[in-house]
């Protein structure tokens, strides 16, 4: 077991897959939220796990130890969807959707029930969904046939000049998009790198105001002990004073 992890830690990387089993969703969520609050890497995250769950199932003292129930991390053996299997999935979902099923409550109902089997259904339904959508072609302006006089009229003039604008527009658009997603994408780092700092600050913190706290109640007894020497010196002084008169 990686020395690096303390049982806290794990109990609560334990604890996310099991909120996160229980409300359906997969397992590699868990993983990858337990590292953006950790400060750790995913697939560190899931080997760990895989590795420890492993070592539970041998070691009874540890599994005691961590208080940890095994049936709630079960690993499930899921076979991949064939070729023929994922048309026949995506049929069905769809002529339940088509008679005003919503995506989810038909997975919900194909899989029985069964909430990890509905997340499978449904992601591999918008999968294919999303593969079915018809591609967008790039734009392309007919250039228009020059007339015996080797001119354009304005009407054909006035057509390439629409068309050209709608070209830059689609560019301007996709763009942005690429521009917003790669904004997003970094400000989410950042915060998650945010987070861990101010997590770490504020740990120091703690140890500090411990440290000050200590610190003042030694300071305190030593002060106490220096009012008793004081006192014990005075009247050993007038004890002194009272034997020489």
């Amino acid at each position: 077991m990686n020395q690096k992890w303390n049982n806290n830690e794990i109990k609560k990387l334990f604890t996310t897959v099991e909120k996160n089993k229980q409300s359906g969703k997969p397992v590699q969520i868990a993983f990858k939220t337990y590292a953006g609050v950790s400060g750790r890497k995913p697939n560190s995250v899931r080997n760990f796990y895989y590795n420890l769950l492993n070592e539970l199932k041998n070691n009874n003292v540890l599994l005691n130890k961590l208080n940890i129930d095994l049936k709630l991390h079960q690993v499930n053996n899921i076979k991949p969807f064939t070729n023929e299997n994922s048309k026949e999935l995506y049929d069905k979902i769809k002529k339940l959707c088509d008679g005003g099923m919503s995506v989810r409550k038909a997975c919900l109902n194909l899989a029985k029930g069964n909430l990890q089997d509905m997340v499978r259904f449904q992601n591999k339904y918008r999968l294919l969904a999303n593969d079915k959508k018809p591609t967008i072609s790039p734009t392309v302006i007919k250039f228009p046939t020059l007339n015996q006089h080797n001119k354009l009229s304005d009407d054909e003039i006035k057509s390439l000049f629409l068309g050209l604008v709608k070209i830059v527009k689609q560019s301007a658009i996709s763009q942005v998009s690429d521009s917003l997603k790669s904004e997003a994408e970094f400000t989410s780092d950042t915060l998650r790198k945010t987070l861990i700092e101010i997590t770490e600050k504020n740990r120091k913190i703690a140890d500090l105001q411990k440290q000050n706290k200590t610190l003042f109640s030694k300071n305190l007894e030593l002060e106490q002990k220096l009012v008793q020497l004081r006192t014990m010196f005075l009247k050993k002084d007038k004890q002194n004073q009272i034997n020489v008169d």
